[in-house]
């Protein structure tokens, strides 16, 4: 079974206190609990003692691609102290509401040097992009399309509980640590944040940076979207402005300690 195809919609989560095997078996079992199965293939870093290693890049040392077709075989690697497991690919019937079928790649996210010794990796759902690529669909197919994302989203915010999560399209999400030097983030422009990781009042003043976008409580947070497709009130606002808020947000995260 086939990867899916680039460009992607990347639906990405951070779990501030799990390690990346944590966070990556949560993501797995929460997308599996919504319909999922396996697609047969993984990949992983392999060499004795890896996974509890501390890396940075995904691509750090060669990938190996390993079988791996249910839930049992899923454990015994992610179980192996000379197994990293980096990446799973999943067939998925529940994303698209006119598409019977699709598939996603789980995928832990790259994160700079700097940051590996205090904060975890992000994980994501990479997924063929068909609301981004233009001539992809048609208006109304995006609409549907976008729904579906936006609800299947708030299910795993829902079941899986993040620190923080975000859609994007090429575009990985940042760890608290990489934000903290100043890097600017364009990852906040259709995201989640749990209130309890930045505290009432910050969320509030985020909230009221994007007064002109959708927001919806989810969970124990927020959902905050400037992207027509990826809200049921089909509410947008420029994207260079999005980008410009996304940069403040991304700046308060930085400054979680």
């Amino acid at each position: 079974m086939k990867k899916p195809t680039g460009p992607y919609l990347e639906q990405n989560f951070y779990y501030s206190n799990l390690s990346h095997t944590e966070a990556f078996r949560r993501l797995v079992s929460t997308v599996i609990q919504l319909g999922a199965n396996f697609g047969g293939i993984g990949e992983a870093h392999l060499a004795p003692g890896i996974r509890d290693q501390l890396f940075a890049g995904i691509h750090d040392q060669v990938l190996t691609t390993i079988a791996i077709q249910d839930y049992t075989t899923f454990e015994t690697y992610l179980n192996s102290p000379d197994v990293l497991l980096i990446q799973l690919l999943l067939t998925e019937a529940k994303r698209h509401s006119f598409k019977q079928k699709s598939h996603d790649l789980i995928t832990c996210l790259s994160v700079s040097e700097q940051s590996i010794p205090h904060y975890s990796h992000p994980v994501a759902i990479w997924s063929e992009d068909l609301i981004f690529d233009p001539g992809r669909l048609a208006p109304s197919e995006k609409r549907k399309e976008g729904l579906a994302i936006y609800e299947r989203f708030k299910e795993i915010i829902e079941l899986s509980s993040p620190d923080y999560a975000a859609i994007t399209t090429e575009y990985s999400l940042e760890n608290p640590g990489m934000l903290k030097d100043g890097r600017e983030s364009y990852a906040f422009t259709n995201f989640y944040i749990r209130t309890n990781f930045l505290g009432e009042i910050t969320l509030q003043k985020i909230k009221d940076l994007y007064k002109d976008a959708y927001s919806e409580s989810v969970h124990d947070g927020l959902y905050i979207s400037t992207t027509c497709w990826l809200n049921p009130e089909q509410k947008e606002i420029d994207s260079d402005e999005a980008s410009q808020l996304s940069v403040k947000v991304g700046k308060y995260i930085g400054n979680v300690e």
